[in-house]
């Protein structure tokens, strides 16, 4: 298959995995993004921002989860899935067609050619560090409403995608779009450095030093090594994206900027609380990556399969 085919391919497989995962781990993502957004401070009876003076206070990720149901109805928790879809056939899938390329620049022919992991463990961190980051940069107007939807306890604030789109472009313009921005670059760079190098590492250890076959319980070993590599990396980072996205950009706007954030964060609440929400984010990237990793692998061997050719290079 040529160059344009694979990635073709890849860019295919991605989409589709990453909305499969997507859909299935969104409620848990929900509740993450409650937790981050909240403050001690809102608790204390300033709301947080961009959250509306009626942003309760969870007590936990079950509090969380029950309140949601409870309060808004189960559909509450997959609030902001039409823009989490759309981030992630755009993000993802981006994601998936540059990190073989990147890893295959920064690796000579010998380490490419060799069995099992002869690429060094750096060069795929750094591959997928930097598919992450070109890639987000596309998807961060999507991630933005999807943010602002998920942690909109009224449902208010926009009624659709589409609305949202045009209400975010019209009344806060290329700020607004570009809120978050650097940290969900940083973010991007750290937990795709650390999922998709960790999977491909890990990948190649089951498979080769532990002697596993190329199939499913391979890839959901690796996915579990790289969900956990990925919360525990991003979930600081994570915080400062979801605050300063779900913040407006007029007279709502809390925080200037990410190292505002980050000092009012840990002055107001201590440096725990970058790792608020740090359940909920394990117990979603855990499982979003076994589904991604697993459907990944076989969506891209059944368009393999149903075009004749064969895969090349890494699964990754």
């Amino acid at each position: 298959m040529s160059g344009d085919g694979e990635m073709g391919v890849r860019l295919i497989a991605g989409a589709l995995a990453s909305g499969t995962a997507e859909i299935l781990t969104l409620p848990i993502d929900t509740v993450k993004v409650r937790l981050q957004v909240q403050s001690k401070v809102a608790s204390a009876g300033v709301a947080s921002a961009g959250a509306g003076a009626s942003t309760p206070h969870y007590t936990g990720l079950f509090n969380c989860f029950s309140t949601i149901v409870r309060t808004e109805s189960p559909l509450g928790l997959w609030k902001g899935l039409a823009p989490a879809l759309t981030r992630q056939f755009v993000y993802s899938s981006l994601v998936m067609v540059i990190y073989e390329p990147v890893r295959n620049i920064v690796t000579s022919q010998a380490e490419l050619e060799a069995k099992g992991n002869a690429v060094p463990f750096w060069k795929k961190l750094f591959a997928g560090g930097v598919a992450g980051g070109l890639s987000i940069i596309v998807a961060n107007p999507v991630d933005v409403v999807k943010v602002r939807m998920q942690a909109d306890v009224a449902g208010t604030r926009y009624s659709s995608l589409g609305g949202a789109m045009k209400s975010l472009v019209r009344t806060e313009g290329l700020r607004g779009m570009t809120s978050g921005l650097l940290p969900n670059i940083q973010r991007g760079f750290i937990i795709n450095a650390a999922e998709i190098g960790s999977y491909d590492h890990a990948k190649g250890f089951f498979m080769h030093d532990v002697g596993l076959p190329d199939g499913i319980a391979a890839h959901f070993g690796a996915s579990v090594v790289a969900g956990f590599a990925g919360a525990v990396s991003s979930n600081p980072v994570d915080v400062l994206k979801s605050r300063l996205m779900n913040q407006g950009t007029g007279k709502d706007r809390r925080y200037r900027g990410m190292v505002d954030c980050l000092t009012q964060t840990v002055r107001n609440e201590g440096p725990v609380a970058l790792y608020n929400g740090f359940l909920a984010n394990w117990m979603r990237k855990g499982p979003w990556c076994a589904i991604f990793f697993i459907t990944y692998e076989k969506y891209k061997a059944a368009i393999l399969g149903s075009s004749g050719a064969t895969a090349a290079g890494s699964s990754a």
